[in-house]
């Protein structure tokens, strides 16, 4: 009986820490977007003549008030993007959104495509000690994901 009640004071004495690793984080800042053309091509396609590809496309985050070219090298996806191709045969750029915001909760992430205007994805984003996620976006000042579901929108040139 003894052993019994050692193992469960035990279990209980133990259990507290197996739920979180110290100073873990759940970060969500992935954004997916499609690009299409005014005859619904997608321009991520890379069988297509003039796709869009990771090589030609530069990210930059807004950090108090500083623009700051995202490129990690020691990552696995150093500009923190990629192109994937979906289920239903398109291909989404994802992007990891600026995870830093401004007082506001909203961060500010540029998206530079080769012989492209530069585009403004803005993200209002929650935060708390363990968690940054992002709860709404805008691509270019106009509202394209408002937190139901996953953050995924289309974008027609």
């Amino acid at each position: 009986m003894n052993n019994l009640m050692a193992i469960i004071c035990l279990f209980f004495l133990l259990r507290p820490g197996c739920d979180q690793q110290p100073g873990s984080a759940f970060i969500d800042t992935l954004v997916r977007i499609t690009y299409t053309n005014s005859v619904n091509a997608d321009m991520l396609d890379p069988s297509g003549s003039n796709a869009i590809k990771v090589e030609d496309i530069e990210i930059y985050y807004l950090e108090k008030g500083v623009k700051r070219r995202v490129f990690n090298p020691n990552l696995d996806l150093p500009k923190n993007l990629t192109i994937e191709k979906r289920k239903d045969g398109r291909y989404q750029l994802r992007i990891m959104a600026n995870e830093v915001p401004d007082r506001k909760g909203i961060s500010t992430t540029y998206i530079e495509i080769k012989n492209r205007r530069t585009d403004t994805l803005t993200t209002a984003l929650i935060t708390s000690a363990s968690v940054t996620r992002v709860i709404r976006v805008w691509y270019n000042g106009r509202l394209m994901w408002d937190g139901k579901g996953i953050a995924s929108f289309n974008i027609i040139d």
